[in-house]
């Protein structure tokens, strides 16, 4: 049987929550293992991620079209201020419309 333990009138200190994107981030950057063109290469999770985005992308897999189409639409922060360009945008066209007539043609 064990004994009631009074309760204690001091309050706790509470650690403040870190924002999950914190946490994502730190999850990100670190590393996998991954097969490339039949070799073992290390990476972060967050650039394996990215490449299987843009793999899929590639295949036609229209989702994973329009996500790495919307990064491309944001850019590289400070790095990169001027817009796509004009080839750029019109290979993503031309890979947009070659993946919709995949689509349909199912």
């Amino acid at each position: 049987m064990y004994k009631d333990k009074p309760l204690t009138t001091e309050s706790k200190v509470q650690k403040p929550l870190k924002h999950y994107l914190y946490d994502l981030n730190d999850i990100m950057g670190t590393e996998v293992t991954i097969l490339q063109d039949g070799e073992e290469i290390v990476v972060t999770k967050q650039r394996a991620i990215l490449m299987r985005i843009v793999a899929d992308a590639i295949s036609g897999n229209s989702k994973a079209l329009q996500i790495a189409s919307e990064f491309f639409k944001i850019g590289i922060p400070e790095k990169n201020s001027s817009p796509p360009s004009p080839e750029f945008s019109a290979m993503m066209d031309r890979l947009e419309k070659d993946i919709e007539a995949k689509i349909i043609k199912r």
